[in-house]
C-alpha cells in the first residue's frame, strides 16, 4: 500500500495545487472586479457633477431667457402704448382741423350768401335807377320837343 498512499499523495497535492492557482485567479478576478467598480464609481461621480453643472446651466439659461422676455413685453407694451397714444393725438388733431376747416368753410359760405344778397339788391337798384334814366330821358326829350 504504499505506492497508492503515495499516488493519494501526489492526486491531493495535485488538487491543492489545482485549487490554489483557482483560488489566485479567483483572487486576480476580484482584484479586477474591485478596479472595475472603483472606475465606474469615479465614472459615475463624473457624470453626476457634470450633470448638475448642466442642470445650473439649464437653470441660468432659463431665468436668462425669462428676463429677456420680460424686458421685450415691457419693450412692446410700451411700444403700443406710444402707438395708442399717437393714434389717439393724430385722431384729435383731424378732429380740431375738421371743426376749423367747418367753420372756415361756413364763414365764407355766410360771407359768399351776403355778396350775392347785396349784389342783387345792388342790381335791384341800379335797375331801377336806369328805368328812371330812361323815365327822365324820355321826359327830357318830350321837354325839349
Amino acid at each position: 500500500g504504499a505506492g497508492a498512499g503515495g499516488k493519494d499523495d501526489q492526486a491531493f497535492e495535485g488538487r491543492m495545487l489545482s485549487l490554489q492557482r483557482h483560488l489566485e485567479e479567483e483572487a486576480d478576478h476580484a482584484d479586477s472586479l474591485a478596479v472595475a467598480h472603483e472606475e465606474l464609481l469615479e465614472v459615475s461621480e463624473r457624470l453626476l457633477r457634470e450633470k448638475r453643472a448642466l442642470e445650473d446651466g439649464l437653470r441660468a439659461a432659463q431665468a436668462q431667457v425669462a428676463t429677456e422676455v420680460s424686458t421685450l413685453q415691457a419693450t412692446v407694451g410700451g411700444l403700443n402704448e406710444k402707438i395708442a397714444a399717437l393714434r389717439q393725438e393724430h385722431e384729435q388733431e383731424t378732429r380740431s382741423i375738421r371743426v376749423e376747416f367747418e367753420a372756415k368753410l361756413q364763414a365764407a359760405s355766410s360771407e359768399a350768401s351776403e355778396a350775392l344778397g347785396t349784389l342783387r339788391q345792388e342790381r335791384v337798384a341800379l335797375s331801377g335807377l336806369e328805368s328812371d334814366r330812361s323815365a327822365l330821358a324820355m321826359e327830357l326829350e318830350k321837354a325839349r320837343s
